[in-house]
C-alpha cells in the first residue's frame, strides 16, 4: 500500500472517530442544573423550591440531598422541585444537590436556621379566642398551630386556627408580641397576606406564605362562588343548580385556571375562566359561559381549552 493510501486510511479513521464522539455526545442526556433555591435559609421542616433544568419530567429514582441527608419530595418537574428540610439536620450551612438517573447537578447552599424558642412556637389560644369573641367569630372547639415565625423579627408570626371537622375552613391570624404579650393584628381566610399587605400592617414581609394546592383551589372556588352570587348563578345540589366537575391550572401561565361545573340534573355545562389577582393569593372570574365558550377569547393560555 502506498504512502498516500495509508494517509487516506488514517484520515478516514480519524473522521469516523470524531463523528462517533459527536454522535455519542449528542445522545447524552443533559445533567440536572440548579439555578436557584428559595428560600435559601430556614428552620427544619421549611418547604423549599429548587429551580433549574434537566431534573426530569417525573421523579422516578431522582433524589434531592441536603448535606448527606435525602429530603422528602412533595413535587417534581423538569424545572422545579419542592422539598422539605429534613428534621434531623442541625443548624448550619449545607450543600444541596439533585441526582437524576446517572446525572448529578451543581450544588447550591442552604442555611438551616436555629429553631425559634418555645415562646414563638406556641399559639396564644386565649388571646386569639378573645379577639374572635370581640369580632363575632365562632371558634368553638377549634385547634391551632404555628404556621410561620418571621426570621427577621421573631416578635411577629402567623398562626392558623381551624375546626377539625371542617378541613379548609380555617383562619390565619397575624400576631405581634409586645412586652412579652401577644396581640392579634389581623386575620384572613385567604392563604395569608401578600408582602404589600404585610408591609401596610407593619409586619415583616418574610411572613408571606406560599399557598398549598388546597389553599389555591379553595381561593379559586371562593372566587367562583362570589361571582355566581353576583350573577345569579345557583351552585349546589338543587334544581337548576350546578356542581363542581373538573378544573385545570395552566401549565403555560399558572396565574390562569379553568373550572367546569355540571348541572345537578346532569345536563349542560358551565365554564368559569379565572385569573389570579396581581397581588396574588386571590382570584377573579374573568368570564363564564356554556357551549361554545372559548377561553382564548379572553386572553387565556392555549392549554386551557374545552
Amino acid at each position: 500500500m502506498g504512502r498516500k493510501s495509508i494517509t487516506l486510511v488514517i484520515m478516514v479513521a480519524c473522521v469516523a472517530m470524531v463523528m462517533g464522539l459527536v454522535v455519542l455526545g449528542c445522545g447524552k442526556k443533559a445533567e440536572p442544573n440548579i439555578t436557584s433555591i428559595s428560600p435559601s435559609s430556614g428552620e427544619v421542616g421549611t418547604e423549599v423550591t429548587i429551580s433549574g433544568t434537566g431534573f426530569g419530567s417525573d421523579q422516578g429514582n431522582g433524589t434531592v440531598e441536603i448535606g448527606s441527608v435525602t429530603s422528602a419530595v412533595s413535587d417534581w418537574s423538569d424545572t422545579k422541585i419542592t422539598v422539605k428540610i429534613p428534621s434531623d439536620l442541625k443548624a448550619g450551612k449545607f450543600e444541596v444537590v439533585v441526582r437524576y438517573e446517572d446525572g448529578i447537578s451543581n450544588t447550591v447552599e442552604f442555611e438551616v436556621a436555629e429553631k425559634k424558642s418555645d415562646s414563638t412556637q406556641k399559639t396564644p389560644v386565649e388571646v386569639i379566642e378573645k379577639y374572635c369573641q370581640e369580632n363575632s367569630i365562632d371558634v368553638s372547639g377549634w385547634e391551632y398551630e404555628v404556621v410561620i415565625v418571621s426570621s427577621s423579627d421573631s416578635t411577629w408570626k402567623i398562626d392558623y386556627g381551624f375546626p377539625p371537622e371542617a378541613e379548609g375552613e380555617g383562619i390565619f391570624f397575624l400576631l405581634q408580641q409586645k412586652s412579652g404579650q401577644w396581640t392579634v393584628v389581623a386575620h384572613t381566610e385567604d392563604a395569608g397576606w401578600t408582602a404589600e399587605q404585610l408591609a401596610a400592617l407593619g409586619a415583616p414581609t418574610d411572613l408571606v406564605l406560599g399557598p398549598t394546592p388546597d389553599d389555591r383551589k379553595a381561593a379559586q372556588e371562593r372566587a367562583i362562588e362570589d361571582y355566581a352570587k353576583e350573577k345569579g348563578i345557583v351552585i349546589g345540589e338543587v334544581s337548576g343548580g350546578i356542581v363542581y366537575k373538573d378544573s385545570k391550572d395552566s401549565s403555560i401561565d399558572d396565574t390562569w385556571a379553568f373550572f367546569t361545573y355540571q348541572t345537578y340534573e346532569g345536563m349542560g355545562l358551565t365554564f368559569f375562566l379565572l385569573q389570579e389577582a396581581p397581588q396574588g393569593q386571590s382570584w377573579n372570574v374573568v368570564a363564564s359561559g356554556g357551549d361554545g365558550f372559548n377561553p382564548q377569547d379572553y386572553g387565556a393560555p392555549s392549554d386551557l381549552t374545552i
